[in-house]
């Protein structure tokens, strides 16, 4: 075990990329904007010698890390984890990442950039600004940029970094594997203008083939052009599922005349030929936009089989009478819009008439206050009450206030 207690220490993680370190204090990283001719930190690890280590935070912070490497795929704290095969045995844990600025072509994260294989990344949370390249078709996070197919669990991490990128998220850009108990609070954007394509972008995941529990976001999401918008999720692919899920922020986007744009409260459309689900799940954010736009998704494909099993909108919040645009929504799904004062009133949501139970609304996950929230979060109803836009946390005993 490698004990980490200097920046220049921090850096030489690049000397051996399979070792095991534990970080032993703060680190102030503002020093490297000036690193490498401007260039700033080197991520550790790439796409040809990745790291297969681990790194313990130790519950410190490393503060003003900067990389500006526009022209490279791969980029943040770490740039490339896990192997393509075992043994893997990567696990990222218990740092935080705060007033980083992050720059890169494609896959960019703060915390890492391209995750191939994790065993566990939890209890990381990040800050400041994340830019990949859009017309490079860049993928950017306010975590991690692009989760490869043997991702497995990331869990208690959150992010209030903005992000730009055409495939982007609040905390993933493109996403696989599981999330669970998780959540973004900044910025997400992006202007893209394509014949045949469209970039995605979402609060949380901006193109999701993950399985997410438990999560929320209540980030801004502003969008132009051909682009797929989601308060959640940009784009559901094959097989994925939510789960007790919420999105909370605004979401805006201009799509006016273009051929793939739209605009959702949770989902900005659905994809993907295997089948998938989202269960008790809701939006309550403002959304608006100018061609297919819906208070929960905003542009639905019958064929792709997505089914809303107890999901709901707020008419009022959302400004949205209708849950769906495109194609009819599945056989035998429940999604359902409610008013502000309805969303508030957990007697408005389904009970299960064998035993009385709310079903894909347990009250030991959820605690209904202006509107639902989740528990493991917040355990008593904020005050003052939460507002799209502002959120009131209580995680491990630590209350903030972000906007």
């Amino acid at each position: 075990m490698t004990d980490i207690t200097t920046l220049a220490g921090l850096q030489a993680m690049k000397g051996n990329l399979s070792g095991d370190y534990v970080l032993k204090n703060d680190i102030d990283a503002s020093d490297t904007a000036t690193w490498n001719g401007g260039l700033g930190f080197e991520p550790i690890g790439n796409s040809t010698n990745r790291f297969n280590g681990t790194f313990d935070g130790g519950n410190f912070t490393i503060s003003g890390l900067t990389i500006n490497r526009h022209t490279t795929d791969n980029i943040g704290l770490f740039g490339f984890v896990g192997l393509s095969s075992s043994p893997n045995k990567v696990v990222l844990k218990d740092v935080t990442l705060s007033n980083a600025d992050i720059n890169g072509k494609t896959n960019v994260g703060i915390l890492v950039g391209y995750i191939q294989r994790i065993l566990d990344i939890t209890n990381v949370h990040t800050g400041g600004s994340v830019t990949a390249s859009v017309a490079d078709g860049g993928v950017a996070g306010g975590l991690a940029g692009r989760c490869g197919t043997t991702s497995r669990l990331i869990s208690y991490c959150s992010s209030s970094a903005d992000v730009i990128g055409k495939f982007c998220g609040g905390l993933i850009g493109i996403g696989t594997g599981a999330v669970h108990f998780s959540y973004s609070t900044g910025t997400v954007s992006c202007t893209y203008t394509g014949e045949v394509s469209s970039a995605c972008v979402g609060g949380f995941i901006g193109l999701n083939s993950a399985f997410t529990l438990q999560c929320f976001s209540t980030a801004g999401v502003a969008v132009s052009g051909d682009v797929v918008a989601g308060g959640f999720i940009g784009m559901q692919a094959s097989a994925c599922h939510a789960v007790s899920c919420y999105a909370a922020g605004s979401i805006t986007g201009d799509t006016s005349g273009y051929i793939n744009g739209c605009v959702g409260g949770f989902f900005g459309t659905t994809d993907g030929g295997s089948p998938g689900y989202a269960h008790g799940c809701h939006s309550v954010g403002t959304v608006s936009g100018n061609s297919f736009v819906g208070g929960f998704v905003g542009y639905n494909y019958t064929m792709r089989v997505i089914q809303y099993i107890n999901c709901f909108w707020d008419t009022d919040r959302t400004g949205q009478a209708n849950g769906f645009d495109g194609q009819a929504i599945q056989s035998g799904t429940v999604l359902t819009g409610l008013t502000s004062a309805q969303m508030a009133d957990i007697s408005n949501f389904p009970v299960n008439t064998t035993d009385g139970s709310y079903v894909n609304w347990n009250t030991d996950e959820w605690i209904f206050c202006d509107y639902p929230l989740l528990i493991w979060h917040d355990p008593a109803c904020p005050s003052p009450p939460v507002v799209p836009g502002q959120f009131w946390t209580r995680l491990k005993g630590a209350t903030q206030t972000f906007s």
